[in-house]
């Protein structure tokens, strides 16, 4: 007795012609492509002005964080925002004289 034949395979693309060939992607073009393997790696972008809280950011960020583990992104975000609006004007100065100081090492 002879096996029951099979249903026939469903076409490898659904809705286009079977000898159609699968689409081609271009290749990606090199990162940089005027660079070979035996040169030097490349230097690091230069390091960019801060302003002063990006600066306050920066420097308390971690400490805040210790303090409150349990807060998300969003609310260490919010709390740093308040902790910043809430220092005094000579408090500020601090921080924009250091501002200053990387501002004249960066440029």
């Amino acid at each position: 007795m002879a096996p029951p034949k099979s249903a026939p395979a469903p076409p490898p693309y659904p809705g286009r012609d079977v000898t159609m060939a699968p689409p081609k992607s271009a290749p990606a073009p090199p990162p940089y492509p005027d660079r070979d393997a035996t040169m030097a790696p490349l230097a690091p972008a230069p390091k960019r002005k801060i302003n002063p809280y990006a600066l306050f950011v920066k420097l308390n960020w971690k400490t805040i964080k210790l303090l409150n583990p349990e807060l998300t992104f969003t609310a260490m975000s919010k709390k740093v925002a308040e902790m910043w609006n809430g220092l005094t004007e000579e408090q500020k100065k601090t921080y924009t004289e250091l501002a200053k100081e990387d501002k004249e090492l960066v440029s």
